[in-house]
């Protein structure tokens, strides 16, 4: 069953660029089955040579499964393969860039080999980048768009695609006896470069959406559930024959979900980045479906990208792509919904454990 849910969201170039790696002789950990439930088929996990890669993080927060499941991708992956982590620090919201650039400079002291920023802003990197380029320190653009051409590389996902693809899945699932319906939308905080590709991609697929109206909240509002429970019932509200909501991020489709239901309206909210309550809301039918972030596979993937780098091993999947100005792995996503979310090995590629925190790692 696993095979056939890897086989349906990774793209058939995945399998090539692994079959030439396999070709080329490459020393690999295992590939049984176990080892394709953390990779979802993207790459052949190696392991690292002494002395080992030191690793350096600074990320946007950890208050969410997505940037807490990136830390804990990376923590586990070092512990099977090899690798050192030196630090793990927070920006604790976005737009905090003096906090990273500090984080960033305290870091370069200690003497790491690559530094994974998930930026809390798209600008600004820049000078402080070029200091740790000075330095041959590997910059990793980890989850989100980052605006500079410093990084070596990124481990992300394409936003317009996920808005796109989310607002496809409205299409498909329109109210069969309406010529028109209404989507509200919670565009997310102002300066986070992912929110407005995911809306753009949203806008998108619209185009080709006959009788779709986009009803959109004020740009530069908080990801998090109260903000999203307040918003959201309020559009309510003023628009009470809508038929979807649809959110970029986890918390603001937890808040969402919690207004619908509230209101006892007859809609369903569409989501990005799996938490565990939306599985439950998925069988109750207020959610329609979420799109997967697997942030923890994404934190595997920069420690297997970073150690094939320095092995001088094939580097299957990075890409150049129009929207970043620096090679890309492009991470899969798919939509869940209830029909098809128990198939999908989420404990392994997008939800932390519960009772793991970076505070008792370090």
């Amino acid at each position: 069953m696993l095979k056939n849910v890897i086989n349906s969201i990774v793209p058939a170039a995945c399998a090539s660029a692994l079959a030439v790696g396999l070709i080329a002789g490459i020393a690999v950990v295992s590939s049984g089955a176990e080892n394709q439930d953390y990779y979802l088929g993207v790459t052949e996990p190696v392991k690292d040579k002494e002395p080992f890669i030191r690793y350096g993080i600074t990320l946007v927060h950890l208050q969410d499964d997505f940037w807490k499941g990136m830390a804990y991708g990376m923590v586990e992956e070092t512990k099977k393969v090899g690798g050192k982590i030196v630090q793990v620090s927070i920006a604790g919201k976005y737009g905090n860039m003096a906090e990273q650039y500090a984080q960033i400079e305290a870091m370069m002291t200690k003497g790491i080999d690559v530094l994974v920023l998930g930026p809390s802003a798209y600008d600004g990197f820049d000078p402080m980048l070029a200091k740790v380029k000075a330095k041959g320190i590997t910059v990793i653009a980890a989850g989100i768009p980052l605006g500079s051409k410093l990084a070596d590389y990124g481990v992300v996902m394409s936003d317009f695609d996920v808005g796109k693809r989310m607002g496809e899945a409205l299409c498909e699932h329109r109210p069969k006896d309406k010529a028109t319906f209404q989507t509200l939308v919670l565009p997310g905080p102002a300066g986070a470069e992912w929110t407005k590709l995911r809306v753009d991609g949203l806008k998108e697929s619209a185009k080709s959406c006959a009788g779709e109206e986009i009803i959109s909240a004020p740009v530069g509002g908080e990801i998090s559930l109260a903000y999203a429970l307040a918003t959201t019932s309020d559009m309510i509200t003023k628009n009470p024959d809508a038929s979807f909501v649809w959110a970029p991020a986890g918390g603001l489709g937890l808040g969402a979900i919690q207004a619908v239901k509230q209101r006892h309206a007859k809609m369903q909210v569409i989501a990005s980045s799996l938490v565990r309550p939306d599985f439950q809301a998925m069988d109750e039918g207020t959610l329609l479906g979420v799109n997967t972030e697997p942030a923890i596979l994404m934190g595997r993937l920069m420690v297997q990208y970073s150690i094939r780098r320095k092995l001088g091993l094939p580097t299957p999947l990075i890409k150049t792509d129009p929207g970043f100005s620096y090679p890309v792995v492009l991470t899969p996503t798919r939509i869940l919904t209830e029909a098809n979310y128990k198939q999908y090995p989420y404990e392994q590629t997008d939800i932390p454990p519960t009772d793991w925190s970076i505070d008792a790692f370090q």
